[in-house]
């Protein structure tokens, strides 16, 4: 069973691993910023809107359909890491982010 103990463990050592990123998109539309966390091996980027929504598998099983958590792991590592300023700034092109998004989707 997941807690939030363990879920705010897991959250921690993403933040120390500098996997939680503030990434920056330069686009044709101009600049946007949205929040991505790297999964462990680092094979995997999840797209996450802070106190809303997780990209990852783990939001859409136990969080979205279950209902049995409130927040997955990434959602926690992006809360903890706005407020404790510790995420890792990034610029980012449009098409590298789509690049990102696609593979981690199909992996």
């Amino acid at each position: 069973m997941v807690t939030e103990k363990s879920l705010e463990l897991h959250a921690r050592r993403a933040i120390a691993e500098k996997r939680v990123k503030l990434v920056k998109i330069k686009g044709a539309y101009g600049a946007s910023e949205l929040f991505l966390v790297e999964s462990t091996d680092r094979k995997k980027v999840y797209v996450v809107i802070p106190g809303v929504y997780c990209s990852c598998p783990d939001f859409l099983f136990h969080v979205h359909l279950e209902r049995s958590r409130k927040k997955c792991y990434h959602m926690v590592a992006v809360e903890l890491a706005i407020r404790e300023k510790k995420y890792v700034e990034e610029e980012i092109e449009e098409d590298r982010l789509t690049e990102l998004v696609v593979k981690s989707f199909l992996e």
